[in-house]
């Protein structure tokens, strides 16, 4: 379970203008609109991480660290 710490609360978010979707993917990074390449997931306080293990969002998603409910 170690190597898995983390991953389940990272998902794919689907945003677009105010409203923002929290999609059933766990992901370790998305591919960035500007350079194409795949990047990190984004913490709760706006850091950019590096490219994480698992799933890659696709174009016009972000993989973000969601709050736990």
């Amino acid at each position: 379970m170690q190597s898995f710490k983390g991953s389940f609360r990272r998902s794919c978010y689907f945003t677009q203008g105010e409203i923002e979707i929290q999609l059933p993917n766990q992901c370790g990074g998305y591919v960035d609109p500007v350079s194409l390449n795949a990047t990190g997931f984004i913490l709760l306080n706006g850091e950019q991480t590096k490219v994480g293990k698992g799933y890659i969002c696709p174009l016009g998603q972000v993989c973000k660290v969601g709050v736990k409910l």
